[in-house]
């Protein structure tokens, strides 16, 4: 059980990474919104 909750955060935290890296390789317009979106998560969650 904690394994695999471990393995869930895991690769949550690799696709948020991966979509961070995917914005920086974007157009500027697009990484202003994928930055945006990542702030707001982060309000809600807050």
């Amino acid at each position: 059980m904690v394994y695999s909750l471990r393995s869930d955060l895991y690769v949550l935290a690799g696709n948020s990474e991966r979509r961070v890296a995917r914005g920086r390789r974007a157009s500027d317009k697009e990484a202003n919104r994928a930055s945006t979106f990542d702030l707001e998560d982060m309000d809600m969650s807050a």
